[in-house]
């Protein structure tokens, strides 16, 4: 019996020393933490010590690397992190590299164990960045399958996006966001989910995401071009289309608009890089007058209305008359009608004649004009790609009357 323990002794020693050896420097993983003199410093970056020699850094080529197996040395030129350090601890699991008064802590990132975890944190969705920086700008996270993590900031004429990768630990309730992420990037600790919020220490500091409720506005992108309104040599094609619009008669409209007070919509705005909305709603005043001769309904299609304009910004007008224009609420866009269709929004299911825009900057633009309430458009899409571009639906919710 004593041999056999010897022997199963030996073996697991022989097991673990062979395990240890195979294991390389090279694959991906986590710096977790920086010890200088004894002082430990939360890092949260991926570093890849790629088989090519290269080092990269947040998936950035950051310098180069080499191990010399012999010497148990790992030798980087990049830049903060350059030096021959001595390989202290390898498994297949965790490293540390150690030079002078310097020890790096790696955790070797496990692919399909952060896919696991991380489908199953609870945190995949938009959520809202509940602490006050004191500069007025909206945050939002968007935390993306398997790994992916979207970071928007919001402010008055600006918005910024940019995105990283995103770790969740259930066991250490750990979680860790690589990228440039103001007030979450790095190790967040003590981290406790629920469905509607999050709360972790970001380097002691408390932090609380609020989940941002999904919208159902289903998205319909705009995919007409301006090389769909002009002919081969660049004439304008539906110069008639004006008269197959509603509305043609002012007084009419008046008549049918003199008992309606206001018009409401839902306002929902995507969040550029996900399929989550931003809600507000919108109040159109209606104001019909057979003594004036006269009609104007608050333009409200800019995303504001009189109850919460911008210091700077004043309603467009878009009054009526006998000379107005007969195409509402754009009056010096180029246009064309598609036909017509029955579509239901909140306040009810109207027959509408459909019609496709181009505005200014590369706008794209589909609104749905209720043939039997002449000024009340029942829908609007607002569609710009790109970079900085926009997708904002317009739906009318109620018609309330005096």
């Amino acid at each position: 019996m004593l041999h056999r323990i010897t022997i199963l002794v030996l073996f697991v020693f022989t097991i673990n020393s062979f395990s240890q050896e195979k294991a390389q420097p090279q694959g991906e993983w986590l710096l977790d933490k920086i010890a200088t003199q004894g002082n430990y410093q939360d890092v949260g970056q991926l570093v890849d010590f790629n088989q090519d020699g290269k080092l990269y850094i947040q998936e950035i080529p950051f310098g180069t690397w080499t191990y010399n197996q012999k010497d148990k040395q790992v030798n980087m030129q990049a830049q903060d992190l350059s030096g021959s350090y001595e390989l202290a601890y390898l498994s297949a699991t965790n490293m540390q590299l150690s030079l002078a008064d310097k020890d790096l802590y790696f955790t070797r990132i496990d692919r399909d164990k952060i896919q696991k975890d991380n489908l199953e944190s609870g945190l995949i969705g938009l959520w809202e960045y509940a602490n006050d920086l004191g500069d007025n700008m909206r945050r939002l996270v968007q935390f993306e399958a398997p790994d992916k993590i979207i970071f928007l900031e919001k402010g008055e004429g600006m918005e910024s996006r940019t995105s990283g990768m995103w770790l969740y630990d259930a066991e250490l309730t750990k979680l860790v966001i690589i990228g440039q992420m103001q007030g979450i990037r790095g190790i967040n600790t003590e981290v406790t989910i629920t469905p509607n919020e999050v709360n972790f220490l970001n380097k002691t500091i408390p932090t609380t995401l609020k989940k941002v409720k999904k919208d159902a506005t289903a998205i319909e992108r705009l995919t007409f071009t301006s090389d769909d309104f002009y002919d081969e040599t660049g004439d304008y094609k539906y110069y008639d289309d004006e008269q197959k619009l509603p509305w043609q008669d002012v007084y009419e409209m008046i008549d049918l608009l003199q008992n309606v007070k206001q018009l409401v919509y839902k306002q929902s705005t995507l969040v550029e890089g996900t399929q989550s909305f931003e809600t507000k709603t919108l109040t159109a005043e209606v104001d019909a007058s057979f003594d004036e001769e006269a009609l104007s309904i608050d333009y409200i299609f800019n995303g504001y209305d009189r109850y919460n304009l911008p210091d700077d910004y004043q309603l467009p007008p878009n009054k009526w008359d006998s000379f107005a224009s007969k195409l509402y609420p754009y009056k010096d866009v180029t246009y064309r009608v598609k036909g017509e269709e029955e579509i239901t929004v909140s306040a009810g299911t109207f027959t509408c004649t459909v019609v496709e825009a181009l505005d200014s900057f590369d706008e794209k633009i589909k609104l749905w004009m209720v043939k039997d309430k002449p000024g009340i458009i029942a829908k609007i899409i607002k569609d710009k790609p790109g970079d900085f571009g926009h997708y904002i639906t317009y739906e009318l919710q109620e018609i309330k009357t005096i």
